[in-house]
Parts: structure tokens; C-alpha cells; sequence
């Protein structure tokens, strides 16, 4: 501890701004209007405080708080992945069924009675080219059907 005193003024009080944080204790000696000297020092003792962002408990809050929001972000997120990805699997199984459907509604008994029908009508009549066609066009859409179901 040091006995270095600031020089006599006649002012009545004292500014120290900008004080780090930590223990302080302020001495004065005074004179009267005689200019008599105390002989011990008057003391006040005092703490300067740290900004609260300094503070452990301030960092500790903002730390925890910081990392809720970063999971609760990545969970959101997440979530949202996981809806995009179950809507596209129910967009790709409905446009799969009602591809099925369609190939379905063509295999109605009917269209292949009439079909057959038609291919018997070409050979009766002699017209092998166009039978022959006609029956590669039905036997490529029953083989696509069946393979699609």
C-alpha cells in the first residue's frame, strides 16, 4: 500500500471515473479553517460493480439460453424435413395408385373381349399385317399392366 497523496485542493469532493470492478477503500485528510490537519485518515470503504454482460451468472443464462435456441431450431427443422418428406412419399404412393388405376380400368373385361374380338376379326378377313400389329400393341400393354401390378 502506497502513502502517495493527490495534492491539497479546496474542493469538497472527490470523482474517480471509469473504476475497474473489485475493493476499494477511499482515504482523506482533512484540514480545519485554522489549518489544522487530522492526524488519521478518514475512510470510506466501497465496491465497484461489473457490468452485469460480465457477470458469470449473465454469461451462464445467455449460454444455456443460446443453446435452447439452437436446439429448438435444429428440432423444428427437423420436423419440418421429416413433413416435406412424408408428403412427397403420399404424393409418389397416390400417383402410384392411380397410375394402377388407370392401367386397371384398361384391363376391364370388356376392352379385352373387344380387343380379342377385333385381333380375330383381322385374321377372319385376312388382314395378317394389321392382326399382327393389333396383337403386338395388346400383348406390350397386358405385359406392362401385369408388370406394374
Amino acid at each position: 500500500m502506497t502513502k502517495i497523496w493527490s495534492p491539497e485542493t479546496k474542493e469538497t469532493f472527490a470523482r474517480y471515473s471509469n473504476l475497474s470492478p473489485g475493493e476499494y477503500i477511499f482515504k482523506v485528510i482533512s484540514c480545519n479553517n485554522e489549518g489544522l490537519w487530522n492526524k488519521e485518515p478518514a475512510s470510506f470503504a466501497f465496491s465497484v460493480l461489473p457490468p452485469v454482460w460480465r457477470t458469470w451468472w449473465f454469461r451462464l443464462t445467455m449460454s444455456v439460453t443460446a443453446i435452447i435456441l439452437i436446439v429448438i431450431f435444429l428440432r423444428v427443422r427437423a420436423d419440418s424435413i421429416r413433413r416435406k418428406e412424408a408428403e412427397k412419399l403420399n404424393r409418389e404412393i397416390q400417383l402410384a395408385n392411380n397410375e394402377l388405376k388407370a392401367l386397371r380400368a384398361q384391363m376391364d373385361p370388356h376392352f379385352i373381349f373387344n380387343s380379342l374380338s377385333s385381333i380375330q376379326s383381322f385374321i377372319m378377313s385376312k388382314d395378317e399385317e394389321s392382326a399382327l400389329r393389333y396383337l403386338n400393341k395388346f400383348a406390350k400393354l397386358m405385359r406392362m399392366i401385369l408388370s406394374n401390378s
